[in-house]
């Protein structure tokens, strides 16, 4: 491997054994670990929220989790500073479902929502990508080496 390798990096977090969990993995609330029922759990600063994350980069309600039978959902609440799910940005009061091993980031905390149904036999929408750049590289200029050198 070298510096432009990809690998996706899932911290631990205790098995939740058929329950879903919401678990903080990095910031002032690292540790802090929530199991998730039916209706709405909320995120945010303030100390009446279910998961309350303590720093001023995360709003007072910044977000919630809703459960409806075996689906969990997130909305973020036109947080500040927003919400993160795998690296992607969502939209303000945008619903997305969740997926057992995605990883959330509020501010300048990172959870990790676990719901491992029947051993992890469900893996929906779950991915794993690993490749290495040099090698994407080499490829490519495999394919498109004489196309480019007939080009200039």
């Amino acid at each position: 491997m070298n510096d432009d390798t990809v690998i996706r990096f899932t911290p631990s977090c205790p098995s939740s054994e058929g329950k879903a969990l919401l678990c903080v993995i990095e910031g002032d609330a690292s540790g802090e670990i929530v199991t998730l029922g039916e209706g709405a759990l909320s995120i945010g600063r303030r100390p009446d929220n279910d998961l309350v994350l303590p720093s001023p980069a995360v709003s007072k309600y910044h977000a919630c989790v809703r459960a409806e039978s075996d689906n969990f959902s997130f909305e973020d609440l036109a947080s500040t500073n927003g919400s993160i799910i795998n690296q992607i940005r969502l939209e303000p009061h945008q619903a997305r479902r969740l997926y057992h091993g995605d990883v959330l980031t509020l501010g300048d905390h990172t959870i990790m929502f676990r719901y491992e149904r029947g051993g992890f036999a469900d893996k929906t929408g779950m991915s794993t990508i690993s490749f290495d750049m040099s090698e994407v590289r080499e490829e490519a200029e495999k394919l498109l080496g004489d196309w480019i050198k007939t080009d200039t």
